[in-house]
């Protein structure tokens, strides 16, 4: 039985059995690839390198400001780093 990566749609990547990974790409919960073509590296490219810069600069107070007006809820007490996770998500 050959085992496959399975990437679902958030994100998780789990090893499983190739039967069991293409019933849950017929569900539409992910893809997967069998280890053969799993040496080719993927190229990610970050949405916006702009904005990470940006974000590293910017004070607590600023970053929450920029959440509420992208309407992502962050908690008011929230560290500036989750602040900035939340925004780059």
């Amino acid at each position: 039985m050959e085992r496959v990566d399975f990437l679902m749609k958030n994100g998780r990547v789990r090893v499983m059995p190739e039967r069991q990974a293409e019933a849950l790409r017929k569900l539409g919960l992910g893809t997967y690839q069998t280890r053969d073509l799993g040496h080719m590296p993927t190229v990610k490219k970050p949405l916006v390198a702009a904005a990470v810069d940006e974000l590293d600069a910017m004070t607590r107070e600023e970053l929450l400001a920029l959440a509420e007006a992208r309407g992502i809820k962050v908690h008011g007490l929230s560290g500036a780093d989750k602040v900035r996770a939340a925004l780059r998500a």
